[in-house]
């Protein structure tokens, strides 16, 4: 794939990682978005960024596609280079691309799982009848009803009856949404949400703008079911309902982690903790809450959440090593490189794993990859560790290499 050179860029404007590429501008609260739909000529462009941000929040890349498309017909009165444009519209369309992908893998995870547990009944039926079974073995419960299922990781998602719920009358109770789901366990009070949403209204608007958010947030939510009570209001906090049975991923992510971890303290359940860790693994669809990282509150959660998956994926390595899974170990880097390219480690692995299977060319052709990785995105060079395991590569001494890979395993 051609790449297009950005080093002629101001330095000081360059891209670091975890940063989103393309920043709009900041603009007027208020803006029509049909008016903007239905016209080419005379656009008011601070009101058109001011669309543009709310169509990126929901996740409304087509629209996006097109009012960057309109820029491009006339960036100076855009107030963006031209350039940019470009690379932002060609990120718009990866991110309509990935969205769609996200859709339709989550739905065929959720039809597999359905589909296991109605196989699983057939299977026990067919190897022995209920009044059959040793005492002692108890009879699998039946599955609770999941009344929301809630995806934080990449795309925030929100399911209920295997239907995504993605028509929003507000966007800011969509907000209030998420901050209640990443504060899930404990009651959330309602002048921490004021502060945080509303912080230049006074305390009357932003009580009345709160409220119409709640309002709208429990339309939203219950309405394929009006029995629903999916927020309650208790102590003048607010709170997920914990009678409901509500699933979200980042949750079950960490109980999976603390899981291996229990599992491989004990000293003889390494195999059990792998599979746990890899339970865990495939939840971390992309960084938390990544589809806007301008809401600063999530930012100290979505690195605790990176630096628990980095863990978990750095111990699954090892594991692969030890066993010589070495096609595991390539699959495992390559995941881990998708959601941070600069992470030093996953290129190492790949080196290793490449040069075990015999593809020393992928090995080496690896680390120039990492070489070419952190230098632009980092300006740094790799590790001393990572440039002698390329310069025993490169000498040829693959024997030694994988000799250390055994020992440092045992």
């Amino acid at each position: 794939m051609n790449m297009v050179d950005y080093s002629h860029s101001n330095k000081a404007s360059s891209i670091t990682p975890n940063q989103p590429c393309f920043i709009l501008p900041k603009s007027a609260k208020h803006a029509s978005d049909c008016k903007l739909a239905g016209q080419d000529n005379g656009l008011e462009w601070d009101h058109v960024w001011a669309v543009v941000h709310r169509f990126l929040e929901n996740g409304q890349y087509q629209q996006v596609a097109g009012l960057l498309k309109k820029a491009l017909d006339q960036p100076e009165k855009a107030g963006i280079d031209a350039e940019m444009l470009l690379v932002a519209e060609h990120l718009c369309r990866l991110c309509q691309q990935y969205q769609s992908d996200v859709d339709r893998y989550r739905q065929a995870a959720d039809n597999a799982g359905q589909l296991e547990g109605e196989l699983r009944q057939r299977l026990q039926h067919m190897l022995g009848r209920a009044e059959d079974e040793p005492a002692h073995i108890e009879k699998p419960a039946k599955q609770a009803r999941i009344d929301f299922k809630i995806y934080c990781f990449g795309r925030f998602q929100i399911f209920h009856n295997d239907q995504c719920i993605s028509e929003w009358n507000s966007l800011k109770a969509r907000s209030v949404l998420r901050y209640l789901v990443a504060n899930h366990a404990r009651p959330v009070p309602k002048e921490t949400l004021m502060d945080l949403f509303w912080p230049e209204a006074n305390f009357e608007a932003a009580r009345r703008n709160l409220h119409q958010a709640i309002y709208c947030l429990r339309h939203t939510l219950r309405r394929d079911d009006p029995t629903l009570s999916p927020i309650l209001f208790e102590n003048d906090c607010y709170l997920l309902n914990p009678a409901l049975n509500i699933w979200i991923d980042y949750v079950e992510f960490k109980e999976r982690v603390e899981t291996g971890r229990v599992l491989e303290q004990a000293g003889d359940r390494h195999k059990e903790a792998a599979a746990v860790y890899t339970l865990a693994e495939r939840l971390y669809a992309g960084d938390f809450m990544a589809d806007d990282l301008f809401e600063e509150w999530a930012y100290v959660q979505r690195e605790h959440l990176r630096s628990l998956y980095l863990d978990l994926t750095s111990r699954l390595s090892e594991y692969y090593l030890a066993q010589q899974e070495y096609s595991k170990l390539i699959h495992l880097g390559q995941k881990v490189l998708r959601h941070d390219r600069c992470y030093e480690d996953a290129h190492r692995w790949l080196m290793w794993g490449y040069l075990a299977r015999g593809q020393r060319q992928l090995a080496l052709r690896q680390y120039f990859q990492c070489v070419e990785t952190l230098q632009s995105e980092l300006d740094v060079t790799p590790s001393p560790e990572t440039q002698a395991l390329y310069r025993q590569i490169a000498e040829g001494h693959d024997s030694l290499v994988l000799a250390g890979l055994e020992a440092s395993v045992l």
